[in-house]
């Protein structure tokens, strides 16, 4: 079944209890603090979002308060400017697809051009 062994759940030696080691998609706390911090310092036109920066709080890394339009934006065009440099190669370009599978199945009026570049 092509079951990946090495993210079973393992004993450290010298220890009864079960971790789980880290996945490639997982993001280390520095990873994760400059993700947001990109997020914070990001500049939009007016009227094009709402103020993104409001709603990350570093201290908690977390992302508070966005509208459903804000997370449209930060899954299209936001979130594969900020992870940039922050995930290994192959994840960010797994990540980038999906932005952009996200992107063209938004859009009003979809034409057989754009399914045929999904597909």
């Amino acid at each position: 079944m092509c079951i990946r062994s090495i993210l079973h759940p393992q004993t450290r030696i010298g220890r009864s209890t079960l971790y789980l080691p880290q996945a490639s998609y997982q993001m280390t706390m520095s990873e994760k603090n400059s993700f947001l911090k990109v997020l914070k310092e990001m500049k939009t036109p007016d009227e094009y979002s709402s103020n993104v920066s409001r709603c990350v709080h570093l201290k908690q890394r977390k992302l508070l308060g966005l509208k459903s339009y804000d997370c449209h934006l930060l899954m299209q065009e936001f979130f594969p400017i900020a992870i940039q440099g922050n995930l290994p190669e192959k994840v960010y370009m797994v990540l980038i697809e999906v932005c952009n599978f996200l992107e063209i199945f938004a859009l009003r009026s979809l034409k057989k051009v754009n399914l045929m570049d999904l597909s």
